[in-house]
C-alpha cells in the first residue's frame, strides 16, 4: 500500500514531463508571440520617447518665442512712450488751432511768374 502513492507520484511526473516534452512546439510558438509583443512593446516605447523629445524641443521653441515677443513689445512700447514725448514737444512748440485750417487760408503762389525769361537773364 505504501507504493501506491508514489506511483500516483510518478505517473503524474511522468504526465508532466511528456506533457512538456510533447508541447514544446507550443512553447516556442507562444515565445515567439511574447517576443513579438516585446518588439511593439519596444516600438511603441521609442516612438513615445521621440514625440516626448519632440514636444520638449517644441516647448523651447515656444518659450524662446514668447522671449522674443517679450522684447518686440517692450521695444513697442518704449516707442509709443518716445511717440508720446515727441507729440507732446510738437504740441508745445505748434500753437493750438481753434479752427482748421482750410485752403483759403494758404497764401496762393504764382508759379507763372517764378522763372525769369530768357530776355531778362539777357
Amino acid at each position: 500500500m505504501k507504493c501506491i502513492p508514489f506511483i500516483y507520484i510518478a505517473l503524474i511526473v511522468g504526465c508532466v514531463y511528456s506533457t512538456d516534452s510533447n508541447n514544446s512546439f507550443e512553447d516556442d510558438e507562444f515565445s515567439l508571440i511574447i517576443a513579438e509583443i516585446q518588439n511593439k512593446i519596444k516600438v511603441i516605447t521609442d516612438a513615445s520617447n521621440f514625440n516626448t523629445e519632440q514636444i520638449n524641443a517644441n516647448s523651447q521653441a515656444l518659450k524662446n518665442i514668447q522671449t522674443q515677443l517679450d522684447e518686440v513689445m517692450a521695444i513697442n512700447a518704449a516707442t509709443m512712450n518716445q511717440i508720446d514725448a515727441n507729440n507732446a514737444i510738437l504740441n508745445g512748440l505748434i500753437p493750438a488751432q481753434s479752427e482748421p485750417v482750410t485752403t483759403n487760408d494758404v497764401p496762393s503762389v504764382d508759379t507763372t511768374s517764378s522763372q525769369p525769361s530768357f530776355e531778362e537773364i539777357n
